[in-house]
Formats: C-alpha cells, sequence, structure tokens
C-alpha cells in the first residue's frame, strides 16, 4: 500500500513541524500536510474496497483533514483569530480517533500488528489539545517550560504513530480475488468414474477469527449469522454444496484475498485460511 505507506512518512515530516525545527518546517509542512491528508484517504479507501475492513472513516479522515488545514491556514493568515486553532485541534481529535479505528481494524483483520504501535497517536493528539487548550487562551508570548514539554512529547509520540503506520502499511497486500479463480479444477467428467465423480474437497477453509453477522452483498442488511436469506431482500446467503465459509456458510466465491492463503468472508467478515484438504 505505497499510498498510505507515503501519507503516514509526510505525517511523521508535517509532526516534525511541532518540535523546535518550526522554524525551518512550518511552511513546507503546509504543502506537505494536505498531500498527506489526501494519500491517507485514499489508501484507507483501498483497504475498504480491497479486504472489506474498516469503514467509510476515510471520509472522516479527508474531510476533518481538510477542516483542520483550512482552519490553521486561515488562523496564520490572521483571517480568523487565534482561537479558531483550538477547533482546529478538535476537528484533529475526531479525525485521529478515525483513525485509531482503522488501525485497530487492520491489526486485528489483515494481520498487521504494526498499526497496535500506531495507536499512540491518541495519546500524541492528547498532550497537543492540552497545550491548545492552555496556552492560546492566554498571550502567545508566555509559553510554560513544562506547557512546551507537553507539546515535545505530544510531537515524539505522533510520530512514532506516524512511522509504525508507515511500516505497517507495508505489509498489506490488496488483491481484489473473486476467489474460485484459484481453486485448482477437477478432472472433466467423462474421464472419471461415478465413484471418482463423487465430490472430494480440494481445499479446507479455517477460521482465524469469525464473524459476529452476516451483511447481504445487495442491500447490505444486517443479519443472524445462521440466516440463510436476507431479511431484507431475500438473497441468498448460505450455499449446501460447495466451497463455503465454515462460520456462515456463504459461498466461497465472495471472499476476498489478502495475503498468501489468507481470505476474508465478503459476507460474515470472518477471516479464513485456506489449506489442502
Amino acid at each position: 500500500m505505497k499510498k498510505l505507506a507515503i501519507g503516514y512518512i509526510l505525517s511523521a515530516f508535517n509532526c516534525l513541524s511541532l518540535t523546535p525545527l518550526a522554524i525551518y518546517l512550518l511552511f513546507p509542512a503546509m504543502v506537505t500536510y494536505p498531500v498527506s491528508i489526501v494519500l491517507r484517504a485514499l489508501g484507507w479507501r483501498d483497504v475498504r474496497r480491497g479486504t472489506g475492513v474498516g469503514s467509510a472513516s476515510y471520509l472522516v479522515i479527508f474531510l476533518l483533514g481538510v477542516v483542520t488545514f483550512l482552519l490553521v491556514l486561515l488562523t496564520f493568515t490572521e483571517a480568523l483569530p487565534r482561537e479558531a486553532l483550538q477547533i482546529a485541534a478538535l476537528s484533529w481529535t475526531f479525525y485521529s480517533v478515525a483513525e485509531l479505528y482503522l488501525y485497530n481494524s487492520a491489526a486485528r483483520n489483515l494481520g498487521a500488528r504494526t498499526f497496535h504501535l500506531a495507536s499512540v497517536n491518541i495519546i500524541g493528539v492528547v498532550s497537543i489539545d492540552y497545550v491548545a487548550f492552555t496556552v492560546l487562551p492566554a498571550s502567545v508570548q508566555s509559553f510554560p517550560e513544562e506547557v512546551g514539554g507537553f507539546l515535545y512529547i505530544g510531537a515524539g509520540l505522533l510520530i512514532v504513530s506516524a512511522l509504525a503506520a508507515a511500516v505497517a502499511s507495508t505489509k498489506i497486500n490488496i488483491t481484489r480475488s473473486r476467489t474460485l479463480q484459484t481453486i485448482p479444477k477437477l478432472p472433466p467428467a467423462a474421464t472419471t468414474s461415478p465413484i471418482q465423480r463423487q465430490a472430494q474437497p480440494l481445499l479446507k477453509l479455517e477460521p482465524l477469527r469469525e464473524g459476529s453477522q452476516k451483511t447481504c452483498p445487495k442491500c447490505r442488511a444486517a443479519n443472524p449469522l445462521k440466516a440463510r436469506t436476507c431479511s431484507g431482500c431475500g438473497a441468498i446467503l448460505a450455499v449446501d454444496i460447495g466451497l463455503k465459509c465454515p462460520v456462515c456458510e456463504a459461498p466461497f466465491a465472495y471472499a476476498k484475498k489478502l495475503r498468501m492463503d489468507r481470505y476474508i468472508c465478503g459476507i460474515c467478515g470472518s477471516t479464513l485460511v485456506v489449506k489442502p484438504a
């Protein structure tokens, strides 16, 4: 996932503008910050479309990231009062919470466990918020030393988070797959005896993580895990024969490939491992 990795590397660079290097990096960060937001949103969108992991949180990241950038930019140009930076801090906090959800979702479902380390982003953001709401109401000229410590600690944690997310992003392999195409084919029926033609499983599926409900691929309605048809549109959600999810009995054709022999069921979201029978 190059988009995500580059986006988070730029994010780490942006966080350096919260350190004593700000005098050199503040204006370059005004360029790299919006680029980082766009790349991260596009990257998480691709993860969502390719694996089903996550949610529409990438839209939250994009929209609130843009709002945060505009508020900071307009404050520096004096088009808005200094207090607008506090609103920017709140906006930043909300989209950081959305990213925290995506980190944990990716670490749990995609095996990219380095995303767990990236979860320190929320501690860094809270540290920055403390500075924003204790210093900004007072004079900008008065900047207590202990408050500056919170700023630098927060910046350090955000840099660690961004670099961890960049490393974890490189481990995500999205392959859109109608996975039945990868299943070995049986010999032609004409060359086998009736006994040989009896269904013999070539592959077996084992769940690594079980989903809790079914989501209809047509109308997106939620259904109980044992439901055989959708309560909303009547679509078939389970089959009796053929390769199917061992958790919800949905056809394996709905599965999407995550990496190597690991798949995610497109109906119940269970993480599956494919093994030879």
